[in-house]
């Protein structure tokens, strides 16, 4: 009998066992992972009176906020395979800084060069962004709207608002139009679209089972909203074999089905190793930063590899000093089911220092890449980033394939297209 109890308790992960041993809590927040009949086991939590949080049917998963007593009851169907808390992910920690657009110099410290040759800006390419959300910016929503839809897990409004920063600055960085810079200030892909999933709350931080559910929402919507490019500017800080595990299933089937999902390599110091979470997975794009390039320097928060015989990350690029846009982390999008539309904003633009800066680059790039050609596959993509990227002066263990910039991007001049 003891043997037997052995046997189930092994469905739970040690930290979610240790837990349970301890009696810590009434209630626990969980991912149930079941390799057949779901519906019967949220049936039983239905039952149980406890709370289904999430589904996600695609990893035959579901998020719940159960007690102890429940928990020993679920391990013992042989339906259920694992069982683990539903842990934190993390916003890429951001150093801002409010520009006076009239007193900067834009030519002189701009740092990377957005413009190509070959005319393409990212129209009728969706980037889905699971983040914090996205500030309706002049630069996303003039003389269009490219904020083309907006889901909010975590305060459950329909408009579209960011209370923390993260999703804004990247989503700049990627399309931004330059509409109140006159041109100036814009982001690599200026005319693609966005799919935006709040999951991540005003600190930065959001649950696993959100940014999972996330990733199958977007799946979902992959042909209705043309969605070809995935960006994902968060970090996990440890290397817990069951998310990753599910990350890895999710990332799979989006990348099956010609999707490219960028991740930056995380905001651990910039030596090797460091690497860690999501960004040492398969199927994926993993991009550090730079803080400068002319002498090639890593940023000093930039996870760096090797990781599991791995070069990682996959490219780099500058990360420091980037401009992109400014939103107002007070706004609340409706009150009483009403839009309320956002206020106007002393500056539009910001200058950061992130690492996520990097991802959100590649994420423009890749959607250029797929305004050529709709139908590439992710190793399609990796292969022409890589033909096109320049090695730099440092250690190839912590650039891998070093930069792509736009103007250097494999294309062939016979498909140059009109705006």
């Amino acid at each position: 009998m003891e043997e037997i109890m052995f046997n189930f308790k092994n469905k739970l992960s040690p930290n979610l066992k240790y837990a349970l041993d301890n009696y810590l809590y009434e209630k626990y927040r969980v991912i149930i992972k079941c390799s057949t009949l779901l519906e019967r086991i949220e049936k039983k939590i239905s039952n149980s009176k406890c709370e289904i949080i999430r589904t996600i049917p695609s990893l035959n998963c579901t998020c719940a906020l159960i007690n102890r007593r429940l928990i020993e009851r679920l391990i013992e169907y042989p339906q259920v395979s694992y069982i683990d808390f539903d842990t934190f992910a993390f916003s890429i920690p951001c150093d801002v800084t409010e520009i006076n657009l009239e007193k900067e110099n834009l030519y002189l410290s701009k740092v990377i060069d957005t413009n190509n040759n070959f005319e393409l800006n990212g129209k009728n390419i969706t980037i889905g962004l699971i983040s914090t959300g996205l500030y309706p910016n002049k630069d996303l929503i003039k003389p269009e709207n490219r904020i083309i839809k907006c889901i909010d897990l975590i305060n459950g409004f329909s408009h579209a608002y960011d209370d923390n920063g993260m999703g804004t600055f990247v989503g700049g960085i990627i399309g931004g139009n330059g509409f109140c810079s006159e041109g100036n200030i814009k982001g690599v892909a200026p005319r693609c679209n966005f799919y935006s999933i709040k999951a991540f709350n005003k600190n930065g931080k959001g649950y696993i089972s959100d940014i999972l559910y996330s990733l199958y929402l977007l799946e979902k919507d992959l042909i209705n909203f043309n969605i070809k490019v995935i960006y994902l500017p968060f970090e996990l800080f440890e290397n817990n074999k069951f998310i990753l595990t599910l990350f890895q299933e999710s990332f799979n089937v989006l990348a099956n089905k010609g999707v490219t999902l960028i991740v930056p390599s995380g905001s651990n110091e910039g030596s090797k190793n460091t690497i860690k979470g999501i960004s040492t997975l398969n199927n994926i794009i993993c991009v550090g930063g730079l803080s400068s390039i002319k002498p090639s320097e890593m940023f000093k928060f930039s996870s760096c590899g090797p990781c599991y015989r791995k070069r990682k990350p996959d490219f780099l690029a500058p990360c420091c000093n980037i401009y992109t846009l400014f939103m107002n982390i007070n706004y609340i999008p409706e009150k009483d089911n009403i839009k309320l539309y956002a206020p106007h904003l002393s500056t539009n633009y910001v200058k950061i220092n992130c690492s996520a800066c990097a991802g959100a680059y590649y994420a423009g790039i890749c959607a250029l890449l797929y305004e050529h050609r709709n139908d590439l596959t992710i190793k399609d993509i990796y292969s022409l980033l890589k033909l096109s990227s320049t090695e730099l002066d440092m250690p190839k263990e912590l650039q891998n394939h070093g930069m792509v910039y736009v103007k250097d991007l494999t294309l062939p001049k016979a498909n140059k297209k009109k705006v």
